[in-house]
């Protein structure tokens, strides 16, 4: 018999051992499962659906006959995305041991977005989390959960975001996007600008929360996409849609303790038919209130307002590949500051007075080819007329009559390509002309402006992904502007690397330019000292140009019940030619004339840390904190006057800085709600503005102010009631720790625009809202 050495066979054993094991990790990495996706409502197939593998950051596409094969390790979990353009997404976990195909049905979305679903950053619906721009998004239910009315009170809960209060008299806001003024900022109504010059001085509160959806935010690098004065960011409006047949009513009192009261009615209500090929929205809003006095001096430091929305939105689907949709707006407001409310403008001592009108209008065409194709063609108007008054020691003369215009038109063009070696791409391109008419006449100021703006732009952006891990946007935008000679070209990049599925490094650059047109703070007439102060735009100005920088490393969490994600970003924008203003002397009607020239650089960066938190339906957290500095290469002055010194005569004073004014180097806010009951939920929100310098112009001498922290916190409550369905009441405090400016300048020939800080004083609230669903 022959008998094996006992070395022999050991080296059998191992060698058989090795060879099972190769086979079955050989089996483990090729298996494969059929995934087939339909449409719930027809069994129907669907074609180019993505089927992405969460573990291995691998995307699939469906066939003609909806199925992809994709491989997976035997007996262990995968978890997929399976999602597709106009469907809800659907996100499905299995253990896959039999060779049975997975079958995977999606439902039409009847929401035009979802909170994942973002547009801002590329013109087309993105994943938020796949997106190289990083995008941060408020939706209807967290402005109101910080009771929020208005677009303005909305805009203060969001990352690198701060809302500024620029008047006593009128109440004038404006956005500030890292540090930069309002004016760098792109305002889209529904993915369109719209939002003219006038619309910028006062628009931010005359947008109501009860039109809106979502709110997106892309800070710098959006310029190639979406032109002129997208230097510091753009901020998309998206107003609601119809979902299904409801109605909404609500209606908010507030307090402020000295008499004066606020009160703010809501309506919102959709009408669709059975398949959703046809809906209608109807929203309103009614805001009264009362002037505010805070030092006593009978003079308002919060202005008087009376103001009426109406709105409306339709769409409908002439075909399953074409959506045909119209929106419309219309804003009636009257606002006033000063005193002697109960006298015509010019009997009071003080008066800033506006009373407009707006219409906001949108058309848009959208076709879908091809499965993998979208052509849209859109159309939008914004028109604007108002009467103002803004004068002091009953001058007859300080009446004024504003009227903007603007028309826009554009198409676009978004192409989806899949390569076998180059990548996955989606290529958008398109053409935008704008035209805009300004007329602003008060003979009173010596001012007669008359702008005509024409700009065209053709875009071109190629959003790719050549490896799972790795997504990348080239893009450039060129412009012509009838104010500047030659043609802008703006450039933009943006590259996203995710090294594992929860962690996500993003880095953009791009350019771009403000054209040295009229602003909106050319518009506004201040009373200062009891004379005015006006600001016109110089006649030799040129464009202002910018290049941005950023980068930003975001974590994400995500396990049954709890979502948590925590970023961090740094940013840098330099900017050159900078538009400042110069003191030319008084007009020969005595006022204080200002003119726009072109500065010198400017840089602007910092980091901005946010942090937010789910868990199950209890509990969810938002908290943001930036931290910045604002320069400009020389420094600029803010106050320039004669003075008398003995022995020297008369002398000319100037006083400069070299950092922005009224610009916090802090700033940030937190948001948080939690509800252990099902009936009821406590809402807790706050925002921090640290200290800056702001200029108070004195008759005895003009000083810098170096001004206090303030945290406004509010506190609210919002029950439902079980006897009677679909009725909820709410109350709540604002700036419940009166973290509030502590002096006002007072009088006749008080400096109005030394105005910082909080909007709101501590105040009370009480809401009741009504849903018919």
């Amino acid at each position: 018999m022959l008998r094996l050495h006992s070395c022999n066979k050991n080296r059998i054993f191992l060698l058989i051992l090795l060879c099972l094991l190769l086979v079955t990790e050989l089996y483990a990495l090729d298996h494969s499962v059929v995934i087939k996706v339909i449409e719930l409502q027809t069994s129907l197939p669907v074609e180019n659906a993505e089927v992405i593998d969460v573990n291995k950051k691998r995307k699939y596409k469906t066939d003609i006959s909806g199925i992809v094969s994709i491989s997976t390790q035997h007996n262990q979990f995968t978890k997929l995305t399976i999602r597709k353009k106009e469907f809800a997404s659907i996100d499905t976990t299995f253990i896959e041991n039999v060779d049975d195909t997975l079958i995977v049905t999606l439902s039409e979305k009847l929401h035009s977005i979802e909170k994942d679903i973002v547009v801002t950053a590329t013109r087309s619906s993105t994943s938020k989390e796949e997106s190289p721009l990083r995008i941060s998004v408020i939706d209807a239910k967290q402005l109101e959960q910080t009771q929020s009315v208005t677009l303005a009170e909305g805009l203060q809960f969001q990352q690198g975001l701060r809302l500024e209060n620029n008047c006593q008299n009128c109440g004038t806001t404006q956005i500030r996007i890292n540090g930069l003024e309002g004016p760098y900022s792109q305002i889209l109504i529904d993915s369109k600008p719209i939002f003219s010059t006038v619309s910028g001085v006062y628009g931010l509160e005359q947008i109501p929360s009860s039109m809106i959806e979502s709110i997106e935010v892309l800070r710098g690098g959006a310029s190639s996409m979406y032109g002129g004065n997208a230097v510091g960011g753009v901020i998309n409006v998206l107003t609601k849609e119809p979902l299904a047949n409801t109605a909404e009513f609500s209606t908010t009192g507030t307090s402020f303790g000295n008499g004066a009261l606020e009160l703010t009615s809501q309506l919102y209500g959709t009408l669709v038919n059975d398949d959703f090929t046809n809906g209608f929205t109807l929203y309103g809003t009614s805001r009264q209130r009362d002037p505010i006095d805070m030092n006593g001096d009978s003079f308002s430091e919060i202005a008087r307002l009376r103001q009426n929305f109406i709105g409306t939105k339709f769409y409908t689907k002439p075909t399953k590949k074409s959506t045909i949709k119209l929106g419309y707006s219309f804003i009636d407001e009257d606002r006033r500051g000063g005193n002697k409310f109960e006298l015509e403008p010019h009997q009071a001592d003080i008066t800033e007075w506006i009373s407009s009108s707006t219409h906001f209008g949108t058309v848009s065409f959208d076709y879908e080819p091809t499965s993998t194709s979208t052509v849209s063609l859109y159309s939008g108007m914004s028109i604007v007329n108002r009467d103002s008054y803004y004068g002091a020691n009953q001058d007859t003369n300080a009446y004024g009559t504003t009227d903007n215009n603007l028309f826009l038109l554009g198409t676009t063009y978004i192409q989806e390509i899949s390569t076998k070696y180059f990548g996955e791409h989606v290529i958008t391109t398109g053409i935008e002309i704008q035209y805009e008419e300004l007329k602003d006449i008060a003979l009173g100021y010596n001012r007669n402006l008359q702008q005509f703006v024409r700009q065209q732009g053709l875009y071109f952006q190629d959003n790719f992904q050549f490896y799972p891990y790795l997504d990348a946007i080239v893009g450039v935008r060129i412009d012509k502007h009838s104010m500047v000679n030659n043609l802008i070209v703006n450039p933009r990049m943006s590259l996203k690397y995710s090294p594992t599925p929860t962690i996500a490094l993003r880095g953009n650059f791009s350019t771009g330019y403000r054209a040295p047109q009229a602003f909106n703070e050319d518009l506004h007439i201040q009373v200062v000292n009891g004379d005015l102060q006006i600001h016109l735009p110089g006649t030799n100005l040129r464009e202002e140009r910018s290049k941005s920088y950023s980068f930003n490393i975001e974590h994400t969490f995500t396990s049954k019940d709890v979502n948590i994600t925590s970023s961090i970003e740094a940013f840098y924008t330099s900017l050159d030619g900078v538009f400042v203003y110069n003191n030319i002397g008084k007009d020969p009607m005595g006022n204080q004339v200002f003119e726009r020239v072109n500065g010198n650089n400017s840089v602007v960066k910092g980091i901005t840390v946010d942090f937010s938190s789910t868990i199950s339906a209890l509990f969810s957290m938002r908290a943001s904190f930036t931290s910045q500095r604002n320069t400009f290469s020389d420094a600029v002055v803010w106050s320039e006057r004669e003075v008398e010194i003995p022995g020297q005569g008369i002398t000319l004073l100037q006083q400069s800085s070299n950092q922005y004014l009224r610009t916090p180097n802090n700033y940030g806010f937190f948001s948080l709600n939690f509800g252990p009951f099902s009936n009821f939920v406590t809402s807790i929100s706050g925002v921090y503005t640290g200290s800056m310098s702001v200029p108070w112009y004195q008759e005895n001498g003009d000083i810098l102010l170096q001004t206090q922290n303030f945290f406004d916190v509010m506190v609210k409550g919002e029950y439902s009631l079980e006897a009677i369905n679909g009725i909820q009441i709410s109350a709540g405090i604002f700036n419940i720790f009166q973290s509030y400016q502590p002096v006002f300048d007072s009088g006749i020939n008080r400096d109005a625009g030394f105005t910082y800080g909080p909007l709101k004083p501590r105040s009370i609230f009480f809401g009741v809202r009504y849903s018919l669903l």
